[in-house]
């Protein structure tokens, strides 16, 4: 009983008030860390310089850039040097023009067919080879004496360049407008190919072009065969007509055809 009243014995400034309680206390010195043997980590400022590996100053990366200062105290950037590439040369270029005149036809139109169409044709034959290729101007070439596909007409300018470079064993890149008269520098190059027993891929962008290119190759040349997402005919055929889908697929797969 005696213990319970000794509380009201106590002095005054014994008592500690609730804020005095919730002052912070100091925190503790961290930075004196010990050792695993024991002893207390030195901070980094006592570090002497000889404790320190001094190591010598790399040279500056300049990049392959030469920085020279000039008089004036501003530094002058020179250059990198770059390797000189052979690049393809151009070996021969020229222009054709050439007009010819078509019977005017008035088709499903009810006019009565007056006159003759002028048709002017201009041509632009560039070619780029490599380096020290032992290149002949297309001008000096002699046909064969034997073609391997003839027409019962005459062929335009740009189709007559690109068939004699068709001859010439060379690659061909024709660009003309609709319904000029491409397909029949294909079909010269699928006609030389045959008689080369080499294989031949035609690719048409859509189904429908490839099917109907399919018909008439097939009446011209005979062993042809079909290659789409929906059908596959005669896929062994020396010439081939396809889609591009199917032709990146087979380069991306390297298919057996692609090898040949």
């Amino acid at each position: 009983m005696d213990d319970l009243f000794d509380v009201f014995e106590d002095k005054p400034g014994d008592y500690v008030s609730d804020e005095e309680s919730a002052k912070p206390r100091p925190k503790k010195d961290k930075s004196k860390k010990r050792q695993a043997n024991g002893d207390v980590k030195a901070k980094k400022q006592d570090l002497k310089p000889e404790d320190d590996d001094i190591l010598p100053d790399a040279p500056a990366a300049t990049n392959g850039v030469d920085h020279s200062v000039e008089e004036n105290g501003r530094p002058e950037v020179k250059r990198q040097r770059i390797q000189d590439v052979p690049a393809a040369v151009v070996a021969d270029s020229f222009e054709t023009e050439q007009e010819r005149e078509v019977a005017a036809s008035a088709g499903l139109q009810a006019t009565q067919d007056t006159g003759a169409v002028v048709l002017s044709h201009q041509v632009r034959h560039q070619v780029a080879i490599p380096p020290n290729y032992p290149y002949i101007p297309i001008a000096q070439h002699v046909p064969p004496e034997e073609p391997a596909r003839v027409w019962p007409f005459t062929l335009d300018p740009f189709q007559q360049t690109a068939v004699h470079s068709i001859q010439r064993e060379e690659s061909v890149l024709v660009s003309a407008h609709t319904s000029a008269g491409k397909t029949v520098v294909a079909e010269y190059a699928i006609a030389q190919s045959l008689k080369k027993n080499q294989r031949v891929i035609y690719t048409s962008p859509i189904k429908a072009l490839s099917n109907q290119k399919y018909r008439e190759f097939a009446a011209e040349f005979g062993d042809v065969g079909l290659m789409t997402g929906d059908v596959t005919i005669n896929p062994t055929a020396t010439c081939l007509v396809m889609t591009t889908e199917i032709l990146r697929s087979m380069l991306y797969r390297g298919s057996e055809i692609m090898r040949e």
